[in-house]
């Protein structure tokens, strides 16, 4: 039950709690629970006992010499590899649940061992109970840090390099060829507009190869191309990297490409654990974790917890432990600091938090001049202990001038405006520096930064503002000294693999050099040559894997799984006093696809199929190649339909009624996939969809829709984000009184274009909906045959409607010409429809007059029909009492009319015949030709031999 106790026993209360082993609850969510009635659902995060060392096992990869994207996999695996271990038993507890009514949107996560859902009072009260629990947090709101001042009109026509881009040193390191190119951005923010000339053409979904879903993220309603709930996000992501290419110079990365979340102020969205997903994407967005150029060098973030809520609980780190995730997975991670100084201590979670001495990174608003700290920006020390100094740095944040959504340019003041300066600045030197780590990069930001106000840091300015010219050569030094270090891309490699190396040493000059790589098949070591890149002392090379016995020094590497890979450098003096030092670096061969038994079961139902395997093993992560066709046999099983990660899958891209079949493999991350070829079939069952339209394509007009505004407001139907509730999915049509001027009615009709259903009986509509009742509206839902003259349905009216409608119109079987129109009408206070996922079904049954045709029933005047009264007809079989065709070539036919044909194979009673085979029973036979070679013929006469 919920805990409310008298002040005076409350400790006792609590002691017992912990002497109980209950879990840690939000005091915060704890204060709703008190209000909430019983079948409330209360938004909650559940933190699991169970969580990753990633301190420790960061340590361990730097230690072994680890690359960046050596330790992007072993981080990705464990974190994943710890969630699916653990959360069985909670998700199986939240599965029923949903089931008895008491939660819904569950959602698990693997970037943080936690688990985010909708749940009562009750049920959270048994979740503290759960002994694989540790936390149980509200799912906060979290919303833009809105800039306190827009221009989104600025009048410039373009000013070459903007002042905010120049203070920050970025153009000196243009001049030296790092201008962001071969890195990549990621901005959680309201979206882009993707079409922006400004970085338009570098998104990175348009690379070949990359599907969309791995450059854009969108939680909420799932859009594929990068679009913009507002204006923000657009702003942003020109300041980190815009560049139209003449003369607004917007950026501080030109040549870098992007990714984007779009997570904040996007309707149906704004809660922590959107936050959470998109970090989660953002860490491996191809799920892939043994690929790395999917993964963005930074993801800038200009959002927050909204200020009120007490107790500071956001501050715990087991709270947004999935920032310490991501950038254990090689992601720097920036965010906004607040706009609401210039009061101490106004900073907004998360980007207060003081999980370690640079997370999170924050960044303070300078103004133009770039020395003054802006009004607004918000300053320390954290609330969180009210001693740690906060900001990180300072950045330009007002008046800043970038990107806007349909082309144009403007300018908007905030720290949500300097942030993006800074992310750009982590572009500039990952460009530079491709394998160092976030704490070497933000260090190297903080560090170098120009001190501004009080000496020393303060809670102003941080460290400063940012200078990416010192920073640069401060990771100049760090990254590339005497100590040479050679270094393996990744920790393991199949045997048909590239194996990428690289050497850095500042000691070395010239073009090129050598060092050797062996394996536990091939011994006698291979040479390979490394090439100088752009930065001095460091040397780039790679050679190609084979499963082939060894041969000669050919420049490929034999391998064999399970093979221990070494590559070995000798370093002539490491600069600690030591000569000639051997420097390795490891891997291993992994040759062997998962260990799989392949598809266990397909399940067919109404125009989906789901499908069932048991888990494959493997020591690398698993992913599972979903193969279908409407054909059977292993030559249509090559190129997959789709991925996942785990069983069940269910494939809702089928059709009823027709044949579907299936193969699934698994494969690790390296690309081994094995071979199985159980095949299994299915064939789901159910009427036909003859309309469905689910909105999810967002444009300005529904497509082939009509919408009529009748009413007095000017508003009227529109595309929406789903924002609430379970009824819907993606986007909606909408239709809402709160764009009216108050008192004023709405007649607001939206129509579906034609729909055919001659060929189809038991005709029903579908649909899903939230119909708001507050007033006398209606909502009313009509069809009609021509467009013109409508029948009534169904009226809602008088009480709120939500979830699935179904309407039987068998009236309409055979109907040539079906329209379907959702009328909203009344209306003077605040209400509103919502209308997702519209369906016509309908049973085939092909009934019909047309000319040419092949129906098995029916009065056409042409046809092939096998049974029919067709005047004209070249049936094959034919069993018509009176035929008057002119021409036939039946070869069974009983007509009684005098038939013509002049064809072979022709049985007819009487003249013209001459057929050359049996059987013919004519019963007078005065054929012209004169063979006839009946089998029963008693009375033929002498023209031929058949007596």
């Amino acid at each position: 039950m919920i805990r409310k106790v008298l002040v005076l026993t409350f400790t006792v209360v609590l002691l017992s709690a912990l002497t109980a082993g209950a879990a840690w609850l939000d005091p915060n969510l704890e204060e709703q629970m008190q209000t909430a009635g019983p079948s409330t659902q209360l938004n909650i995060y559940i933190v699991l006992k169970e969580q990753v060392d990633l301190e420790g096992l960061v340590r361990d990869v730097e230690a072994e010499n680890g690359t960046l994207a050596q330790r992007h996999f072993a981080v990705i695996t464990a974190l994943q590899d710890t969630a699916y271990a653990t959360q069985g038993p909670l998700m199986n507890m939240l599965a029923q649940a949903e089931a008895d009514n008491e939660a819904s949107r569950v959602k698990h996560f693997w970037i943080q061992n936690a688990i985010a859902a909708k749940a009562t009072p009750q049920l959270i009260e048994r979740l503290l109970e759960h002994p694989d629990v540790k936390s149980i947090f509200l799912d906060y709101p979290i919303e833009l840090i809105e800039p306190v001042e827009v221009n989104e009109e600025d009048g410039f026509t373009g000013r070459g390099i903007e002042n905010g881009v120049t203070v920050t040193r970025a153009p000196e390191l243009w001049d030296l060829g790092i201008d962001g190119t071969g890195a990549l951005a990621c901005d959680q923010d309201t979206g882009a507009d993707g079409s922006h000339v400004a970085f338009a053409d570098r998104w990175r979904g348009l690379d070949a190869g990359v599907e969309p879903a791995h450059a854009w993220f969108d939680p909420v309603s799932g859009q594929t191309f990068p679009t913009d709930s507002g204006s923000h996000g657009t702003h942003t992501l020109g300041t980190i990297l815009g560049d139209d290419g003449g003369d607004n110079q917007i950026g501080m990365a030109p040549g870098a490409k992007w990714i984007g979340a779009k997570t904040i102020d996007v309707p149906g969205g704004n809660i922590f654990s959107d936050a959470v997903a998109a970090f989660e994407w953002s860490a491996d967005p191809d799920g892939d974790p043994g690929t790395t150029e999917d993964v963005p060098d930074v993801v800038s973030n200009s959002w927050g917890i909204p200020p009120g809520y007490s107790g500071y609980s956001p501050c715990q780190d087991d709270f947004d432990a999935s920032i310490l995730a991501a950038e254990a997975a090689g992601v720097i991670v920036v965010f906004a600091a607040g706009n609401e100084g210039s009061g101490a201590s106004t900073l907004r979670p998360p980007a207060e938090n003081i999980m370690s001495e640079l997370t999170v990174f924050s960044v303070a608003a300078l103004n133009q001049d770039g020395e003054t700290a802006a009004s607004f920006s918000s300053r320390g020390p954290s609330k969180c202990d009210y001693s740690t100094i906060k900001p990180e740095v300072s950045a330009v944040g007002v008046d800043v001038r970038s990107s806007m959504p349909g082309g144009s340019y403007g300018t908007m003041s905030g720290t949500s405006m300097a942030c993006p300066h800074v992310a750009g600045a982590v572009v500039l030197l990952r460009s530079a520096f491709p394998d160092a780590t976030p704490d070497q990069v933000k260090n190297a930001l903080y560090l170098t930064a120009v001190d501004l106000g009080e000496t020393g840091e303060d809670n102003t300015y941080g460290r400063g503002r940012i200078d990416v010219v010192e920073a640069y050569l401060w990771l100049l030094v760090q990254m590339v000294n005497s100590d040479g270090k050679i270094r393996l891309e990744n920790e393991a490699y199949n045997c048909d693999d590239t194996i990428a190396i690289t050497v850095s040493d500042i000691d070395l000059t010239g073009p090129s050099i050598d060092i050797e790589i062996v394996s536990d098949t091939e011994t006698t070591p291979e040479p390979v040559t490394l090439y100088l890149t752009d930065h001095d002392g460091v040397y780039e090379g790679e050679i190609d894997t084979t499963d082939a016995a060894p041969a000669d020094v050919n420049g490929v590497l034999s391998i064999s799984d399970g093979d221990d890979i070494t590559a070995t450098y000798v370093d002539a003096d490491d600069g600690n006093g030591n000569y000639n030092v051997v420097k390795t670096a490891e891997a291993i061969a992994d040759c062997a696809a998962p260990t799989f038994d392949g598809l266990t079961a397909a399940t067919p139902d109404d125009n989906m199929v789901t499908l069932e395997w048991d888990p494959a093993s493997d020591v690398h992560p698993i992913t599972y190649n979903i193969y279908r066709s409407e054909t059977p046999g292993g030559f249509n099983f090559t190129t997959p339909l789709d991925q996942t990660s785990a069983s069940p899958y269910v494939d809702e891209e089928v059709v009823n009624n027709h044949t579907y079949y299936y193969v699934v493999r698994a494969q690790d991350s390296l690309g081994n996939e094995d071979t199985n070829l159980e095949m299994l079939s299915a064939t789901p069952v159910g009427p036909v969809r003859i309309f469905k339209d689910d909105f999810d394509e967002l444009s300005t007009v529904f497509g082939d829709w009509t919408i009529v505004n009748g009413g007095a407001c000017g508003e009227t139907w529109y595309e929406d984000a789903c924002g609430y509730g379970t009824w819907c999915d993606g986007n909606i049509a909408f239709v809402d009184h709160d764009d009216c001027i108050p008192f004023f009615a709405m007649d607001e009709t939206m129509i579906t274009p034609a729909i055919d259903c001659s060929d189809f009986m038991d005709i029903e509509l579908r649909f899903s909906h939230y119909f708001d009742q507050d007033g006398a509206q209606k909502g009313i839902v009509s069809y009609s045959t021509d467009g013109e003259n409508w029948t009534l349905i169904h009226t809602f009216s008088g009480d709120s409607a939500q979830g699935d409608e179904s309407f039987d119109l068998s009236e309409l079987d055979h109907a040539g010409e079906v329209y379907i129109s959702f009328r909203f009408t009344g209306g003077m206070l605040s209400d509103d429809w919502g209308i997702d996922n519209v369906e016509v079904v309908g049973w085939e049954e092909i009934i019909d007059d047309d000319t040419v045709d092949d129906d098995t029933i029916d009065d056409d005047t042409v046809d092939d029909d096998t049974v029919d009264d067709d005047t004209v007809d070249d049936d094959t079989v034919d069993d018509d009492t009176v035929d008057d065709d002119t021409v036939d070539d039946d070869t069974i036919d009983d007509d009684t009319v005098t038939d013509d044909d002049t064809t072979p194979t022709d049985d007819d009673t009487t003249p013209a015949d001459d057929d050359f085979t049996p059987p013919d029973d004519d019963t007078t036979d005065d054929d012209t030709v004169p063979i006839d070679d009946d089998d029963d013929d008693d009375d033929d006469d002498d023209d031929g031999c058949g007596c």
